[in-house]
């Protein structure tokens, strides 16, 4: 069995219930407080040089997969583009998705986006006559598009 309880009025019961002195509770705050500061500046400054970057090569600044969130444009455009494309394939047909980068987080946020298809990554492998999903700006060299929009369709493999 277990010791039985101090009673309340022992000095060390009532220690332990005290709560932190003010100064302490303070110290905390600010410390948590300059953490997420050094976060946000961080992150800011990341998206900020991508942007620069991509702006200096003349082109659009599209942050990576890896940073998109549910609810962001990127990854709306991204469930758009795949809910209109499994309309289009059969029933037990998996997606291919078509990503010369070969980028695991588009991979995924495909995945979640489509639970109830198997997504698996489309490459030089793939055999001729395959229907991939792909983005216009990735699109395979010589396939045409069978489908889906300017900026996301099925594109049959040459």
């Amino acid at each position: 069995m277990s010791a039985p309880l101090p009673p309340p009025s022992e000095p060390r019961a009532v220690e332990r219930a005290r709560p932190l002195p003010p100064r302490r509770r303070r110290l905390l705050a600010d410390v948590a407080l300059a953490l997420l500061l050094l976060w946000a500046g961080g992150t800011f400054l990341f998206e900020a040089h991508g942007a620069y970057h991509d702006w200096r090569a003349g082109a659009l600044h599209h942050p990576t997969p890896f940073w998109w969130r549910l609810g962001s444009r990127p990854s709306q455009r991204w469930r758009r583009c795949l809910t209109s494309v499994d309309a289009l394939l059969g029933a037990r047909e998996p997606v291919l998705l078509w990503d010369p980068g070969n980028d695991f987080d588009r991979w995924r946020w495909a995945a979640y986006f489509l639970p109830h298809r198997d997504v698996v990554q489309a490459g030089p492998q793939t055999p001729s006559g395959s229907v991939v999903v792909a983005s216009s700006r990735s699109a395979p060299p010589g396939a045409r598009r069978v489908a889906g929009e300017s900026w996301c369709g099925l594109y049959r493999l040459p």
